[in-house]
């Protein structure tokens, strides 16, 4: 299995291959077709955060089809066999407790002023 993550060996290598998205995620954010949803926000608020999701596209959440989605991807029902439809946390911040303090000046460098942008600081 071979894919852009690959090549990728150490947190040093994970923060500067992540720089180049900045640009990429800049430009969607701008775009008016654009919904911005917070993971640690669809996990916490999971029925308003699919409510937004679902007027942003223009769907009807109330159909049994369209129920059925959003009751099989809810986050605290999620069964065995579910595994990695979500990750296990998605808390602000939580990178802190698992970077070194270089890796953090790193980051803030690189990524400081998106995530202050994005409510994130």
């Amino acid at each position: 299995l071979s894919n852009a993550f690959t090549p990728l060996k150490t947190i040093k290598d994970a923060i500067h291959f992540m720089e180049s998205y900045i640009p990429i995620a800049n430009g969607w954010l701008k775009s008016k077709k654009t919904l911005s949803v917070k993971y640690e926000d669809l996990l916490a608020n999971y029925d308003q955060e699919v409510e937004r999701l679902g007027v942003h596209l223009g769907i009807n959440l109330g159909q049994p089809a369209c129920q059925q989605v959003v009751d099989q991807y809810r986050p605290k029902d999620q069964k065995p066999e579910g595994k990695g439809l979500h990750f296990v946390h998605g808390k602000k911040g939580r990178h802190r407790s698992h970077l070194t303090d270089a890796q953090l000046k790193i980051c803030d460098q690189l990524f400081g002023e998106f995530l202050t942008n994005h409510g994130y600081k």
